[in-house]
């Protein structure tokens, strides 16, 4: 008999729990209905003011020192990728980076190391990069 009564309190709770769950799941829904989670992303039919669609400025150095800004390279297509050389999953997408360089001339290819001086040296960086045979060099 305590099994059972223990069964139906367990299941009581868990049709609770379920009610408690879809009551709160509407009441989000409505308060968040109209909410533009996407941001900016456009249909395309929709004008947009230009500049929501430009990413902010920012400027690194590249393999010599010199300064680069993003926005050098305006009008032109970019792919901009934040990497480190601890990073497993870096590791494994540089030659397919490499590759899509090679194939796309007129893209520009970023690849922004995570610099921060202690665990993510330039040297580091441009140790690894020069291994992996990236096309484009910027450092954070």
């Amino acid at each position: 008999m305590k099994n059972l009564v223990k069964w139906i309190v367990i299941a009581v709770l868990f049709v609770g729990l379920i009610v408690a769950t879809s009551l709160l799941y509407n009441k989000l829904a409505k308060e968040y209905k109209n909410d533009d989670f996407a941001g900016n992303i456009s249909s395309g039919s929709e004008s947009q003011n230009e500049n929501d669609k430009k990413a902010p400025d920012f400027t690194v150095l590249d393999k010599d020192g010199n300064k680069v800004k993003l926005s050098d390279f305006e009008g032109k297509p970019v792919v901009l990728n934040f990497w480190a050389t601890w990073c497993y999953y870096c590791d494994k997408e540089m030659p397919d980076f490499d590759a899509a360089a090679k194939k796309y001339p007129e893209v520009q290819f970023l690849m922004v190391n995570a610099t921060d001086g202690v665990e993510e040296t330039v040297e580091k960086a441009k140790k690894y990069i020069y291994l992996q045979g990236a096309v484009a060099y910027s450092f954070g």
